[in-house]
């Protein structure tokens, strides 16, 4: 599940029963709590929700409008060509490429002028999106950011622990910095590991690192245009009924109602 790991985050959050954001609409009221919107059951499937359409998004991008391949798929172009088979392809490349000393030493060591990788599946399937901003990295930011608007990410966390030695237990987390672990600089850190994790040195995801840098934009415009929610629970501002579906709430919609939004509230 590509959202895993945010749901899971989304659980913890609730289970420890972090204070929601300070501008949630039923906040003080005697008469309403959120459910449908602005509780538990719209935090949980905001998540999958959001994750759906950052996929299209990205994906959009990918296919009908850059279509860039990837460097396994110019290495395959450039065996054809070397090989004598540039008929076969509707493609060519630049002399340079064609004249690499690079080119050259990986053909006497591989016997082959196509680009080595390490794993045997090769190349997937799917163009890469300029600096490949990757379909997960964007559900990932989506994703923690939903987390940061639905919750008080200024929260400090509770008796943080880190893994002891030999990883069998827990053990109090003892830093300077044990009492300033908040809930939105713990949900960066695990964007940005989350991130960094997913770009091994493997030809697959081979340029990802900067996809990931590349993500967030994508993951703004999932979040600026969201569809509304047909209902319109008395108690939430104008404002916000008016986009208030799990995930579509604009910045200005946000400003609006006093809710802070995620950008100005991050570590």
């Amino acid at each position: 599940m590509l959202y895993q790991a945010y749901f899971t985050a989304f659980l913890v959050l609730a289970g420890l029963k972090f204070p929601v954001n300070p501008g949630n609409p039923y906040i003080g009221s005697k008469t309403q709590n959120g459910f449908g919107t602005f509780g538990g059951p719209d935090y949980a499937a905001a998540q999958g929700e959001v994750a759906a359409r950052a996929l299209n998004r990205v994906w959009f991008q990918k296919w009908l409008i850059h279509l860039t391949h990837r460097p396994e798929a110019g290495g395959g172009v450039l065996h054809q060509i070397l090989s004598g088979n540039q008929s076969k392809v509707d493609a060519r490349l630049d002399s340079n490429v064609l004249n690499s000393q690079a080119v050259a030493r990986s053909f006497s060591k591989y016997g082959t002028y196509l680009l080595s990788q390490a794993f045997p599946e090769g190349s997937p399937y799917h163009p890469s999106y300029p600096s490949y901003p990757t379909g997960h990295g964007t559900v990932w930011g989506a994703c923690i950011t939903m987390l940061k608007f639905f919750f008080d990410g200024s929260q400090v966390w509770p008796n943080p622990v880190v893994p002891s030695s030999d990883g069998l237990s827990l053990a109090p987390y003892t830093g300077s910095d044990g009492g300033q672990i908040t809930v939105n600089g713990e949900l960066s850190s695990m964007l940005s590991e989350a991130q960094i994790k997913a770009c091994p040195e493997v030809s697959i995801h081979s340029v990802q690192f900067s996809a990931a840098r590349g993500a967030p934009s994508q993951r703004d415009s999932v979040e600026a245009n969201g569809s509304r929610h047909p209902c319109r629970p008395a108690n939430e501002p104008e404002t916000i009924r008016s986009c208030a579906d799990s995930f579509g709430r604009t910045r200005q919609a946000l400003v609006d109602s006093n809710l802070t939004p995620p950008s100005s509230r991050r570590d």
